[in-house]
C-alpha cells in the first residue's frame, strides 16, 4: 500500500502524539505534586531571604552601634552589613524566579494531563527541564566553592600548626 502525502503527514502527526497510559499519567501527576512542594519551599525560602536582608538593614548588630567604634572598623562593619543585605536580596530574587519557573511548569503539566493537550506537555516539560538545568549549575558552583573552602581551611590549619 502506497501512502499519499496527506496520509504521510497524518502518520507523522500520530507519531508525534504522546501515548499516555493511566499509570504514566499518575506518575506525571505524582511528579507534579513533588514539584509543587519544592516550589512552595522555594517561595518560603525566597521570603525568608528577603526578610533577613531587610533585618540586616533595619536592625544593625550591637557592634555597629558601639560608640567607641570609629573610622575604618565602623566603615567595614556597616559596608559588610549592606553587602550582605544586597547579596541576600539577589539570592531571594534568583530563588523566586527559579521557583516560579518550576511552579508554572508543574501547573502546565497538570493541565496537560487533565486536558491531554500536547502543547501543555511541551511547555511544562521545558520549564521543569530549565529549572533542573539551573539547579544543576548552582549545585556545581556550590560544590566548587565548598571544595575551595575546605582546601583553604586545610592548608591554613597545616601552615598555622
Amino acid at each position: 500500500m502506497e501512502y499519499t502525502t496527506v496520509q504521510m503527514e497524518e502518520q507523522k502527526k500520530m507519531e508525534d502524539i504522546i501515548k499516555l497510559t493511566p499509570s504514566l499519567k499518575n506518575e506525571i501527576l505524582n511528579t507534579v505534586k513533588w514539584g509543587k512542594y519544592l516550589a512552595i519551599m522555594g517561595f518560603i525560602m525566597s521570603g525568608l531571604l528577603l526578610l533577613f536582608a531587610i533585618a540586616f538593614l533595619l536592625f544593625p548588630s550591637p557592634e555597629a552601634l558601639d560608640p567607641e567604634m570609629e573610622g575604618l572598623a565602623e566603615g567595614f562593619l556597616k559596608a559588610g552589613m549592606i553587602i550582605s543585605a544586597v547579596f541576600m536580596t539577589i539570592c531571594a530574587v534568583v530563588t523566586f524566579l527559579i521557583t516560579y519557573t518550576l511552579f508554572s511548569g508543574c501547573k502546565k503539566l497538570e493541565q496537560a494531563v487533565q486536558s491531554n493537550n500536547q502543547e501543555y506537555y511541551l511547555i511544562g516539560f521545558h520549564k521543569v527541564k530549565t529549572c533542573l538545568q539551573i539547579y544543576g549549575v548552582i549545585m556545581g558552583i556550590s560544590v566548587f566553592f565548598t571544595g575551595i573552602s575546605a582546601f583553604t581551611t586545610l592548608v591554613s590549619r597545616i601552615l598555622v600548626g
